[in-house]
């Protein structure tokens, strides 16, 4: 990325709002310079990383005068910045009257406006979008590393440890973290979320599976509909079927396997015993 583009990113952000009229009216920050505001969430180490993705990612919103769709990660980077109290600063900036470029950029950012007003206005978002918020929070983005770092065996659904289920009650008090408890697992994530999900609720948090059906009946009832009913086309049913069928396939193997083997020894005993009868005819008929 070129420093002019760099800059046009920079500066596109400082006007960017996601927020409806009436919510800026009410705000009571004070109004800064887009250069104080920028200054402010650079030193900031979750704004500040916040920001450097953003710029990665929504890049070409303004170096493409024709196509001005607003790409996906774009959206996704652009609410974690401004859910940081820098990047609401960001949002709200001043652009002095002489900083043309400042004020052009506000516009040119406007095709995200929709889209994220979309996305934030869903009454649970999706665990992705959860995540961003996390990371661009210094105090959450700490904690979810520890949780990454002591609950390995969870994500592999094999024990909840001490220090993972302090790790993660310590994430959910964070304040950033509110949105992870109640967040919506859409199948964009780049890891297992809903095996996760599973995981942990079962445990750590010592759930049976009826009562972890119940809750996936509650936060996915178009999906999970029939689920507590036993739907042989839901996950956990998959999951348990393909389970039980490797299951099965590996105990015919284990048997095949010992059979041939007891065949094998058979035979060999078989044989050693034909001729060690062979060799006392042998014998017997020398001697005659």
């Amino acid at each position: 990325m070129n420093s002019a583009t760099h800059w046009v990113c920079i500066v596109a952000v400082l006007g960017f709002t996601a927020k409806t009229d009436a919510s800026i009216a009410n705000d009571t920050h004070r109004v800064i310079s887009c250069d104080e505001a920028k200054l402010k969430c650079g030193y900031r180490k979750g704004c500040g990383g916040a920001l450097q993705r953003y710029l990665t990612s929504c890049a070409g919103i303004y170096q493409d005068e024709e196509d001005r769709n607003c790409p996906e990660q774009c959206q996704l980077d652009l609410i974690s910045l401004t859910s940081t109290d820098e990047g609401k600063d960001l949002m709200n900036c001043r652009c002095t009257k002489e900083d043309f470029m400042c004020i052009d950029s506000k516009q040119k950012v406007e095709v995200c406006r929709e889209s994220i007003n979309r996305l934030m206005n869903n009454t649970r978002l999706s665990c992705k979008i959860a995540t961003g918020i996390c990371n661009a929070d210094t105090l959450c983005f700490t904690a979810l590393q520890y949780y990454h770092k002591h609950c390995k065996h969870m994500f592999n659904g094999r024990r909840c440890t001490h220090r993972c289920r302090n790790s993660l009650n310590i994430l959910l008090r964070q304040d950033k973290a509110a949105s992870l408890k109640t967040c919506v697992c859409d199948g964009r994530e780049d890891y297992d979320c809903r095996g996760v999900h599973r995981n942990m609720h079962i445990l750590c948090f010592n759930k049976t599976e009826e009562e972890y059906s119940q809750i996936l009946l509650e936060q996915y009832p178009d999906t999970y509909t029939n689920e507590v009913g036993g739907d042989v086309n839901s996950g956990e049913s998959i999951y348990f079927r393909a389970t039980y069928i490797i299951l099965i396939a590996l105990l015919i193997l284990l048997k095949v396997y010992f059979c041939y083997r007891l065949m094998i020894h058979c035979n060999d005993k078989k044989a050693k015993k034909k001729k060690n009868t062979n060799s006392i005819q042998y014998v017997n008929d020398q001697r005659s």
